[in-house]
């Protein structure tokens, strides 16, 4: 699985969805979003034509919002999914965002 991307997030303000799989050695967590995605769950569902053929079991851990502010170098995190309910680990959200933004400040408003 190392050629998926821990975080794909082509735009500044989204819908993000905190995804974990699991190979069964080890489980490993993304992001994926976009503004362009009526819902979280188009979000995850592109994710999952990722894996596809693979035979990797994933699942959403939840939803939110970002907002990045190239300007002001930070990156807030914020809100909930109407679909997948709240980020169930913001701070595996918060570090995934911290390496994809690196020198950006991180504001972790998920609940």
């Amino acid at each position: 699985m190392s050629a998926l991307q821990p975080l794909v997030l082509p735009a500044f303000n989204a819908k993000f969805v905190l995804i974990k799989y699991d190979d069964g050695k080890q489980e490993t967590f993304f992001i994926r979003g976009d503004q362009t995605y009526g819902s979280h769950g188009a979000a995850f569902d592109r994710f999952q034509t990722e894996l596809k053929g693979t035979g990797i079991w994933a699942a959403p851990l939840g939803g939110g919002f970002v907002y990045i502010d190239t300007g002001e170098k930070t990156v807030r995190l914020k809100g909930t999914s109407e679909f997948f309910g709240p980020v169930l680990m913001p701070d595996v959200a918060q570090k995934l965002f911290e390496q994809a933004y690196p020198g950006y400040r991180i504001i972790n408003e998920l609940q």
